[in-house]
């Protein structure tokens, strides 16, 4: 039994036909996976689902907006699932960990819906001037957990090991730089280059190996921050997200899945 058909079993409901899209998202997608024989890896595979639950689980008594298996399910793989209806507020929001999903590779798509194909043209929709807030929040916070060795205590062995060798997590400190990098490009080109093979994945490998030292890593956040900063007091973008384009669609994507 392969893990999709694991998945399908964990659920109250048939996810096949209610899928609108599914594919690789974190370091398979960006290029910065160090594979499981590197002696400083501790990368999962993530995949990250978008399904819409029947009706029942939008207008009965038990809600279903997301989906996570409890820890070491499916080996090495990070699964998430979110309704579509979540998706399209975490989009509204600018979240770091979903706004990748509009500029996904071709090469890490497991899954997609025809009506999949409207989202990719209507993406700048979701842009706004929350972009820096959010992509600078996401990038603060990783930055404070890699050198705070409580947080350390809700990892697993691998990650604590490694945190107890360079006395930092590298591989926060490698999230950090990537957001702010990743966010600026959004921030000044309306486009985001979630592959990052041929711009800095090699580095990204380097700072989750512990090549770099935490002062370095702390002088080129600032950098990011200081940039991000700086272009947000320019920024053409719109203040709010285009709701005129994204509710339509929204609503269009539901009626499809359910239909």
């Amino acid at each position: 039994m392969n893990y999709q058909d694991r998945i399908h079993e964990a659920w109250p409901f048939d996810w096949p036909a209610r899928t609108l899209f599914s594919g690789h998202v974190g370091s398979m997608a960006h290029g910065t996976h160090l594979p499981s024989d590197d002696p400083e890896s501790v990368d999962d595979v993530d995949v990250m689902w978008i399904v819409q639950p029947p009706r029942r689980f939008v207008y009965g008594l038990n809600k279903w907006e997301h989906w996570t298996p409890p820890a070491g399910t499916y080996d090495e793989l990070d699964i998430i699932c979110y309704s579509v209806s979540k998706l399209s507020h975490l989009l509204l929001k600018a979240n770091p960990n979903v706004m990748g999903l509009l500029w996904l590779p071709e090469s890490v798509r497991l899954e997609g819906h025809p009506l999949w194909d409207e989202w990719i043209p209507n993406r700048q929709a979701f842009l706004s001037r929350r972009v820096f807030d959010a992509f600078i929040g996401y990038a603060v916070a990783q930055l404070r957990r890699a050198g705070h060795p409580n947080h350390m205590g809700r990892l697993g062995k691998e990650r604590r090991a490694q945190f107890e060798r360079h006395h930092y997590s590298p591989k926060n400190c490698a999230h950090c730089l990537r957001l702010l990098r990743m966010g600026l490009e959004l921030a000044e080109t309306g486009e985001m280059h979630v592959d990052r093979t041929g711009i800095d994945a090699e580095e990204i490998k380097a700072i989750k190996r512990g090549e770099w030292t935490l002062a370095q890593i702390e002088r080129e956040a600032e950098k990011g921050l200081a940039r991000l900063r700086e272009v947000e007091e320019s920024s053409k973008l719109a203040a709010e997200p285009n709701t005129a384009v994204i509710e339509p669609l929204v609503m269009r994507t539901i009626e499809a899945l359910w239909d």
